[in-house]
């Protein structure tokens, strides 16, 4: 009996701030669709209770670790990378939003940036 291919996983942990960081989940649906499951956050740094997160925004793009990293601090920026698929996403309180993207390249690997706001979609 052989193993398949190997997945790896990486989890990445911050100094959490207001108004909190989405949990973020991804796996390879097929050769051409993975999906992504963002949690809003329900504690916020000092572990007090968040509420009214409304509005969360996701972007998946083609590139690893390290490259996703350089759009840490400015999102907009991932949301313009080439081929960027961008998700604007209406948040129930502390309901996962699941969505499915599209992968152009089986191979590559791909991040998924995400944040949420505590204001509607628009503002």
């Amino acid at each position: 009996m052989s193993f398949g291919p190997v997945t790896i996983f990486t989890v990445d942990t911050m100094d959490v701030q207001a108004p909190g960081a989405p949990g973020l989940t991804a796996l390879q649906l097929s050769n051409r669709a993975g999906e992504f499951t963002l949690t809003p956050p329900t504690t916020d740094a000092d572990g007090s209770p968040l509420s009214g997160l409304t509005f969360g925004q996701a972007v998946v793009i083609q590139a690893d670790a390290a490259e996703a990293e350089l759009y840490r601090n400015d999102f907009e920026a991932a949301m313009q990378f080439n081929g960027a698929q961008v998700f604007e996403l209406d948040l129930a309180e502390g309901e996962p939003v699941t969505r499915e993207f599209v992968i152009a390249e089986p191979g590559r690997p791909y991040s998924i940036l995400a944040r949420v706001a505590d204001h509607p979609r628009g503002q």
